[in-house]
């Protein structure tokens, strides 16, 4: 009976680590070891924690300096001793049998991953500390067909799309290790060599790597794992541009040096250009328009200064372009509406309904998703409701696709040296 790490990073988690806690130590596959890496909060989440691991022998528990969730990850690994490896958000539960039917599917393929789907809960508090309300749960199955890929299906059908599925933009696969189980071979190098100064992202470049090392794959239908998405979500706020801009520029770099020398460079590394730009735009746009501007250029298709603005979607790119919008003396943001503006109004959200679009004095509607499918979909919803074809606008794709990603990235950083000297 093979021993499953399930790793858990922590910080100022309070609110929801009982939970955390509770679904995995009640799982019905008894022999697992719960690695609890406390990142130095200071919430009381370590008190959760060390009262946890006087009652149950298979916890550890690592009491850090906060460093971040790379390094708290790292150092959760490497003291890890399962050959097999579980991973959990402190805000996030599984289902009571979740490790017992994917180690299952993972034993009947032999395979080194293993991937499922998860739900997706949208949480409100009804107090301070409480975090048990959820608004919305949606079960969302991966992306990948269900199925046993071996390594010449892995090759011909997922690595050509998997971080990249069309020109722009969604990931072929879902970027998130804690649906997923590994082999500890496939995905422990890739946890403890990242660099520690990554805060987003660091899933993607242990997930797709560990995939490229993969011999046999296995998706399954099912899903385990409770994503929860709330006001504090780490996507849905942000830190500076200087520190988001570097974060991206850790990622180019540590793609560089994965995929230098890979077999698989020539293949990955157009798809990871792709991703790193849709980063981009997620977590710095007003970076990037102001990069390009200095070019003439912008990633928007063109619209006049002082123009009113109404954001359509309230996604993480409908966040990062309200907040652009909200910052630019040039353009006044008058509106911002989704389709989801109930449950997103739950959570705290200023967002309208997509209906009341019409309702607004503005010259444009921006529409802010990322792929290309879904942007032509609300266009169409847009015209239908009365808004005029000419004033709606999206990604200047030509624009995007002569970006040059390293010169914008490094002089960002040169910039920033600069004025702090």
């Amino acid at each position: 009976m093979e021993l499953i790490s399930v790793i858990v990073p922590i910080y100022n988690a309070k609110r929801y680590l009982v939970k955390c806690i509770e679904s995995i130590l009640q799982q019905t596959w008894k022999n697992l070891e719960l690695i609890l890496a406390d990142d130095g909060s200071r919430d009381g989440s370590l008190d959760i924690c060390l009262s946890y691991a006087e009652k149950d022998h298979r916890i550890r528990l690592l009491r850090l300096e906060h460093d971040g969730v790379t390094a708290a990850r790292r150092s959760a690994m490497l003291a890890s001793t399962g050959t097999i490896i579980a991973f959990a958000d402190s805000d996030d539960w599984m289902e009571q049998d979740a490790l017992e039917r994917m180690y299952a599917e993972m034993v009947k393929s032999r395979a080194d991953i293993v991937l499922a789907g998860y739900i997706e809960n949208h949480m409100a508090f009804a107090s301070h500390q409480s975090c048990e309300e959820v608004y919305d749960a949606k079960k969302i199955k991966e992306k990948m067909a269900v199925g046993i890929y071996s390594k010449e299906r892995l090759i011909k059908e997922i690595y050509p799309k998997m971080l990249c599925s069309v020109p722009f933009f969604e990931m072929g696969i879902f970027p998130y290790l804690w649906n997923k189980l590994f082999r500890r071979e496939v995905i422990e190098y890739f946890a403890v060599s990242l660099d520690e100064g990554l805060a987003i992202g660091e899933d993607v470049l242990c997930v797709f790597p560990a995939l490229l090392k993969a011999e046999c794959v296995c998706v399954v239908s099912e899903a385990y794992y409770h994503y929860c998405i709330h006001s504090n979500s780490s996507m849905r706020s942000f830190r500076s541009g200087t520190e988001e801009v570097e974060n991206i520029r850790i990622q180019y770099q540590e793609w560089k040096r994965i995929l230098s020398g890979s077999v698989w460079n020539e293949m990955v590394w157009p798809q990871v250009r792709q991703y790193l730009l849709h980063h981009i735009l997620v977590r710095a746009a007003e970076d990037l328009e102001q990069y390009m501007n200095t070019s003439g250029m912008s990633f928007l298709d063109s619209m006049k200064k002082g123009s009113r603005i109404v954001v359509y979607g309230a996604g993480a790119f409908g966040v990062s372009l309200r907040h652009m919008f909200l910052g630019r003396r040039h353009c006044k943001l008058v509106g911002w509406c989704d389709r989801n503006y109930r449950l997103l109004q739950k959570m705290g959200y200023p967002v309208a309904a997509g209906e009341e679009i019409i309702r607004y004095r503005f010259d444009y509607v921006v529409i802010a998703v990322l792929s290309q499918a879904v942007m032509e979909e609300v266009k169409v919803n847009l015209i239908l409701s009365g808004v005029p074809q000419k004033k709606i606008i999206w990604l200047d794709m030509g624009a995007l696709q002569k970006l040059n990603l390293r010169d914008f990235l490094e002089q960002k950083v040169k910039t920033t040296l600069e004025n702090t000297k």
